[in-house]
């Protein structure tokens, strides 16, 4: 690719240098980074921080990040010197500058950092970003070029692109160089999932890449670690597999090392599972399975998984209930003869937010197979998580006074919370406002002030959300206002916020913030779910019976699961599968003055749907 550059650069008066008016002979040893230089032809270059140069393949590239004036800036060195400093690459367009296209294709495009395309799907949209001439403003990319940019997601929305925030975040050219792949850009599959004995598919691992990226290898990797397969100078590797012995399942990852401009980088793919099929002539039904997390700030925490078998064709002594941990294929538990299987792990050596999945498999007596069925959840270590039980499964009723409540009514009254604000780029985010949605990416405020009961006593105040993620840390005397701004990548994902108060005598007090704030996504994805409670005040001891219902939703209702919180408690109320309705009851019997319930849903593939809360708050009656 590089050759072929630079023989487009050598072929092609690219910038006269009668455009640039007067410039003049520079020493290339003292011109630093960060300038402009050429040599005696006609191609001028940036010089960038890593010391290579960078050319401009036209005058409308230069354009579009510099003005006329900047033509005085070029240095003219000696070839001999232009020569000693590396060639990088050639420069896109600046990100949000203009609109593009190809020479021989009518589709235009958006102009993002690292020289990523994305594709204007409606003429509208367009004209939002660019106005009503917006046509005046696309300009071609010869094709020879084209394969310098990465094509990205398609336009489809107004809010999924800002060309002024694209413009306005890179200076210069060396800014636009990539620093790192995105987290997903390395990819491996199988060309068939289960197989039987023996039998081989292919195993591709797959690198999206762009020009900038140089000396790619990947390596392939068995679950022990075990190199199977690598491949140099090149963007896919492939290898064929198979499981042998007594082999039920095999995992497979792999890891790409690649040269950035900023330098060698190291990039791990997602797992894919080998599973071996088994017949299923006369063996039917599905699987379900679940998972949970069971811990509290200083214990480590529990993952418990929770496999179910729905109307199977067998009796339920013929029915045999495999759990595993999906990273190692370790069997947690077997259960024989029923249709209900409850594993529990306990993850050690976690240093962070870790996703772990499971799978379970459901035999008959013939030795066939259900098909598998597989989950995950985010894990904190031990000391991430709340001072009270916030991520306990619960299957049924939730009963008289929990753990959670108690230890609620214990927390230190030295403190109070004056104020706190939830905005998104200057707007407030109301809890409730049901169609309050933002986009990945988009920044967030988040700011809360707390006050001790004396001007003198010290304070530590964290920002958390409520898997116990830690935003922001502040300390202070008397009053301490604590603030920060997140950016939340992850699609159709709700985030509930806590500000968690430790007073001088080491007593903490944890204050759970209503507005909450959803991450909308592109794929589709949609429907609600409302929630509502049949009291609004009720004496001590009451019972209040709580009701959901998903309405629009575009997902089938079979791989949705509806949850109930309460806010004030942090609690897991009631997890309701496979409907559209969700029904139970509590019974109030806390000294806390009200209780505010929510709901939403989550499919299979972990998307939640917007939250709800019911429309009052039940108070409790003094």
């Amino acid at each position: 690719m590089k050759n072929l550059l630079i023989s487009l650069i050598c072929a092609s008066a690219l910038v006269t240098p009668g455009i640039f008016g007067v410039v003049q002979p520079a020493n290339a040893a003292v011109i630093g980074s960060n300038v402009l230089i050429k040599g005696s032809g006609p191609a001028v270059y940036w010089v960038a921080e890593n010391g290579k140069r960078y050319a401009f393949p036209n005058i409308k590239t230069f354009w579009s990040w510099f003005s006329s004036d900047k033509f005085n800036d070029v240095h003219v060195i000696n070839d001999q010197e232009l020569a000693t400093t590396p060639f990088g690459g050639v420069i896109n367009y600046r990100p949000g500058a203009k609109l593009v296209k190809v020479q021989t294709s009518p589709k235009v495009y958006f102009v993002s950092r690292f020289g990523i395309l994305h594709w204007v799907t409606t003429e509208a949209l367009a004209a939002t970003h660019y106005g009503a001439d917006w046509k005046s403003k696309v300009e071609d990319i010869p094709d020879a070029l084209f394969s310098t940019y990465t094509i990205g997601e398609p336009t489809k929305n107004a809010w999924e692109y800002n060309g002024g925030s694209e413009y306005n975040g890179v200076a210069n050219p060396t800014h636009n160089l990539l620093d790192n792949l995105a987290v997903d850009a390395l990819n491996i599959g199988l060309s068939k999932a289960e197989v039987t004995r023996g039998e081989s598919v292919t195993l591709t691992a797959s690198l999206a890449t762009n020009a900038q990226i140089e000396n790619v290898t990947i390596d392939i990797y068995d679950e022990n670690k075990v190199a199977i397969k690598a491949c140099a100078n090149a963007t896919k590797c492939n290898v064929q597999v198979a499981l042998t012995g007594n082999e039920i399942t095999k995992t497979f990852t792999a890891v790409a090392t690649y040269t950035t401009p900023s330098g060698v980088k190291k990039l791990e793919s997602n797992k894919t599972t080998l599973r071996l099929l088994m017949p299923q002539a006369s063996f039917h039904g599905t699987v379900l399975v679940n998972s949970e997390v069971i811990a509290t700030r200083n214990e480590n925490p529990t993952v418990r998984v929770v496999a179910t078998a729905m109307n199977p064709s067998a009796v339920d002594s013929d029915v045999t209930i495999r759990i595993y941990r999906a990273k190692d294929n370790a069997l947690l538990t077997t259960c024989n003869g029923t249709v209900s299987c409850v594993a529990t792990d306990s993850p050690v050596g976690l240093t962070g937010i870790t996703k772990l999945g499971y799978f379970a498999i459901v035999n008959n007596t013939l030795g066939q197979s259900l098909s598998v069925a597989t989950t995950d959840v985010d894990v904190l270590p031990s000391g991430w998580y709340p001072s009270f039980n916030s991520y306990t499964f619960t299957a049924g009723e939730y009963g008289t006074k929990t753990q959670a409540t108690s230890e609620i009514e214990q927390q230190t009254s030295g403190v109070t919370l004056v104020n706190s604000v939830v905005s998104s780029q200057g707007s407030p985010i109301s809890a409730n406002d049901e169609n309050f949605t933002i986009a990945p990416g988009t920044p967030v405020h988040i700011e809360a002030t707390v006050a001790a009961k004396q001007n003198t006593d010290s304070m530590y105040v964290e920002i958390r959300e409520q898997n116990g993620a830690v935003y922001a840390a502040c300390t202070g005397t008397g009053t301490v206002t604590c603030k920060t701004d997140v950016n939340f990548q992850e699609q159709y994902k709700n985030h509930f916020f806590v500000i968690r108060v430790q007073d001088k005598n080491n007593q903490i007090r944890e204050f759970r913030l209503a507005n909450f704030v959803y991450v909308g996504g592109k794929e589709g994805f949609g429907g609600s779910v409302r929630i509502l409670a049949d009291k609004t005040s009720v004496k001590r001891g009451d019972t209040v019976y709580l009701s959901t219902k998903i309405m629009g939703e575009t997902y089938p209702i079979a791989k949705l699961t509806t949850r109930i919180g309460e806010l004030e408690t942090g609690t897991l109320v009631l997890a309701c599968n496979w409907t559209s309705e969700c029904r139970t009851k509590t019974v109030l019997d806390s000294t806390l003055s009200t209780h505010r319930f929510y709901t939403y849903a989550v499919d299979d593939k972990g998307r939640e749907l917007h939250a709800s809360y019911a429309p009052q708050p039940v108070t409790i009656q003094k």
